[in-house]
């Protein structure tokens, strides 16, 4: 046991320090888009504004780094990185932002309705929930890009596949 732990000490510092450092990143854009949102918003922010809080509050929470999978956890960065995109977007194109925002608001809501307080969330939904931060991440910052193809197409169908309805 000793010499497994030994022989794996360095992959844990490494790992560790990857892990710290996308977090720093992460956390330096959560910063930045709260930052943003603080105070007086203008009226074309409001329901944009809202949606992004609830998103974030999604993605960064107490023990958000321990509750979100390895898997999705590195592509936090990124995510929040299309949050301060659309941002930056938001005050040329609120109407774009609006039509976007229509096309993700249904899937979000039956997904946070099934996700309900995440204990017996199987691993259909919990994709699906992290493939809508894909879709924003396509929508909003389509440059940013994405693993695999993402689409409102793609998620309904899918959805269906989960015998959601």
């Amino acid at each position: 046991f000793a010499a497994r732990v030994e022989a794996g000490r360095s992959e844990i510092v490494t790992a560790a320090t990857q892990l710290a450092e996308r977090m720093n990143d992460a956390l330096a854009a959560f910063h930045r888009v709260r930052q943003s949102l603080k105070g007086n918003v203008p009226l074309s922010w409001i329901e944009a504004a809202a949606d992004i809080n609830d998103q974030l509050a999604h993605l960064v929470y107490p023990g958000f780094v321990r509750a979100t999978p390895a898997a999705y956890r590195q592509n936090l960065p990124r995510y929040l990185k299309a949050v301060e995109r659309r941002l930056e977007r938001l005050s040329q194109q609120p109407d774009k932002d609006r039509r976007l925002r229509v096309e993700i608001e249904p899937l979000w809501a039956r997904c946070k309705q099934r996700w309900g307080d995440g204990r017996n969330v199987g691993e259909a939904l919990r994709d699906y929930r992290w493939q809508i931060e894909e879709l924003r991440v396509s929508l909003f910052a389509q440059e940013l890009g994405t693993p695999r193809p993402v689409s409102v197409a793609r998620l309904e169908k899918r959805w269906k596949e989960m015998g959601s309805g």
